[in-house]
């Protein structure tokens, strides 16, 4: 037996295991939790519609938020906050988190991504807010005596945690939110709950592009006008290398050869995504490939794989 179909075999066999997919969910799900993770551009998509996070090994993805734990503010004249502060600046001024593409994120972006964001899923909208604030390079002995004090470079700073924070959404993200949905009351950041837009049900996962299909499949008519760049960071992630025999398809000749397969699932009311980077071949034989054997590129593959197999 040759090694490609030894491989597709054991992924075959991996993927009938009726947990599979339930381990991957909670894999993600812990990665995503509490105050989430470090936010990673080559493996989150941000498009005009939603923010995605796709995990690079298994290739599941959800919906999250982004945010910015970290604000530079100087302390008041006496050194200190209150909670009550730290909630006030932390909700209105500090710490909005962002739900799809803005002009603050698009200006990050464009500046190659210096500000430090985490990427998240919280459905209660409450994240740890840390104030930083810059104090003198010899402190005094009060100083000495707050909280988290560490040495960056050449300068020392403090850190002041507040857990749970209610955080408001961008004004800008807001904005396009209340454009997108329609047939619901504006939005407005006091009434506006981050599980309003990460829970969905398979019809929602990604903007409807036409009419779902039950004998078709979720995705068998619905693509965000961003496919293309979703599509795009998972055939990266995987080196465009099919995820079931590793026909590897990287050469610039053959990465035409490379077909995107999604399958949508809901696990506590989030929807959740599972994207993978499949050759024509193995597209074709999916419960949903028959129409890639028709392909203008299907004859051309079977002599490419042909030749790389023997």
């Amino acid at each position: 037996m040759r090694l490609t179909r030894f491989v597709r075999l054991r992924n075959a066999i991996a993927l009938l295991d009726m947990n599979y997919v339930a381990k991957r969910i909670h894999e993600l799900r812990d990665l995503l939790s509490n105050d989430g993770l470090t936010f990673e551009p080559d493996n989150t998509v941000i498009t005009e519609e939603a923010i995605f996070y796709i995990h690079p090994r298994s290739g599941m993805a959800t919906k999250v938020a982004l945010y910015r734990p970290f604000n530079l503010r100087p302390f008041p004249e006496k050194g200190r906050y209150s909670k009550q502060d730290a909630a006030r600046e932390s909700g209105e001024t500090l710490n909005r988190y962002h739900i799809m593409r803005c002009n603050f994120l698009s200006h990050d972006e464009r500046m190659g991504w210096k500000e430090y964001y985490q990427t998240v899923q919280r459905l209660d909208s409450a994240f740890t807010c840390q104030l930083v604030s810059e104090i003198p390079q010899t402190p005094t002995r009060a100083l000495k005596s707050m909280p988290l004090i560490e040495v960056q470079g050449e300068r020392l700073v403090t850190l002041f945690e507040y857990r749970n924070q209610h955080l408001y959404p961008c004004d800008h993200c807001l904005t396009k939110v209340n454009s997108l949905m329609d047939a619901t009351p504006e939005y407005t950041p006091e009434n506006f709950r981050l599980s309003m837009f990460l829970e969905s049900g398979f019809e929602s996962t990604w903007m409807t592009r036409g009419n779902y299909s039950k004998e078709r499949g979720a995705f068998a008519e619905m693509y965000p006008s961003d496919y293309e760049a979703i599509v795009e960071t998972r055939l990266r992630q995987a080196g465009h290398i099919c995820e079931l025999c590793n026909f590897d398809m990287s050469p610039i000749h053959l990465r035409h050869f490379a077909r995107i397969h999604t399958e949508d699932y809901l696990s506590g009311g989030v929807s959740y995504i599972h994207i993978r980077c499949l050759c024509l071949g193995c597209r074709s034989e999916q419960s949903d490939g028959l129409a890639f054997t028709e392909d203008r590129d299907y004859p051309s593959f079977k002599e490419a794989y042909a030749s790389h197999n023997y």
